[in-house]
């Protein structure tokens, strides 16, 4: 390979003339002709990485323990320090969800139950309550399977019943085209909850849920910025989308350091109530500091926020339950 050649007056990247060691328009630094070699090659490459870890602790402390911080040091112009708010939501996002994919099992079975769903579950007949894992929960679904599945009034035993039946009806009196699709799922989805098989069907139900989640979480980011802008509507759409971005930021860096502290014996059975009053202290925080309006008036701004959000939330999981079903 042939050497660079040791340039003088401007830039080998963009032809501007040079008036120091980086160029001003597109800040390439000044090449030499000992650029190429291997030892420049790796004190460059851990030059970029401490500089990235740097980044990454300078951003990640000040995340965790000053809410709103960050958004107002953007806002400011601080920004060098620290990591852009992309770049951090790229990453935290990656490490949450590779974590949590990776080493957690949402549907193991065990004597402790530790599946990461449970469900609590009555019995009819004594009137007690128990704790049933997502697995177990399947297998008490056998009880359906020589029960018929009803539409209103009407009960079908299987598809062959339901397409004889229909085919006897008069064009104006069949089911239309969607309402067909919905019947005919419902047996598919019978027939996969009650067949020998039921357990490996729940389980990729699950993953599959689960495996959406982050696309369900990236599509209500500009909703979450939408509705801070219609309350605080002085602030431009992008200050909002920043102050989403960073917030959740802090809800996949607290997940993740959540999700390892659970992975330590002895502190397993950490509740998830603090996983869920911490992030919303955190928002009401962070609301205070970055908005700057007085704490009953962001109070009330925050009770309405979280109310329409969380309703939007459950759309969004009820839209993935429904994706989920369909594509199992």
């Amino acid at each position: 390979m042939s050497k660079f050649v040791e340039q003088e007056d401007y830039c080998l990247n963009c032809k501007t003339t040079l008036k120091g060691d980086y160029c001003h328009y597109c800040g390439q630094k000044k090449l030499d002709t000992h650029n190429d070699s291997f030892l420049h090659m790796m004190s460059h490459f851990i030059g970029d990485f401490v500089h990235f870890d740097s980044q990454v602790f300078a951003t990640a402390i000040p995340l965790l323990f000053k809410p709103g911080f960050l958004v107002n040091e953007y806002f400011k112009g601080k920004r060098a320090r620290y990591l852009p708010p992309v770049r951090m939501y790229v990453f935290l996002s990656f490490v949450f969800f590779f974590l949590t994919f990776s080493l957690a099992d949402f549907t193991k079975t065990s004597e402790g139950n530790t599946s990461i769903l449970n469900f609590t579950v009555k019995d009819d007949s004594s009137g007690k309550s128990r704790n049933m894992s997502w697995t177990e929960l399947s297998d008490t679904l056998v009880k359906f399977d020589n029960e018929d599945i009803s539409f209103g009034k009407e009960k079908y035993g299987s598809v062959h019943q339901y397409d004889s039946l229909q085919k006897v009806l008069s064009p104006q009196q069949q089911d239309g085209w969607l309402l067909h699709q919905i019947k005919i799922k419902g047996f598919i989805f019978k027939e996969k909850i009650t067949g020998k098989e039921r357990g490996i069907f729940f389980n990729e139900m699950i993953h599959n849920f689960f495996h959406n989640f982050p696309k369900v979480l990236f599509i209500l980011l500009p909703i979450f910025a939408l509705l801070l802008k219609m309350l605080y509507r002085k602030r431009n759409y992008i200050e909002h989308l920043i102050f989403s971005i960073q917030f959740y930021n802090f809800f996949f860096l607290f997940g993740t350091i959540f999700f390892l502290i659970r992975l330590i014996p002895f502190l397993h059975n950490t509740g998830y109530r603090l996983y869920v009053f911490l992030p919303l202290l955190y928002l009401f925080l962070s609301m205070l500091n970055v908005y700057r309006q007085s704490k009953s008036k962001t109070a009330f701004k925050f009770v309405i926020f979280t109310s329409v959000f969380s309703m939007i939330m459950v759309l969004g999981l009820a839209i993935n339950v429904l994706i989920t079903l369909l594509s199992v």
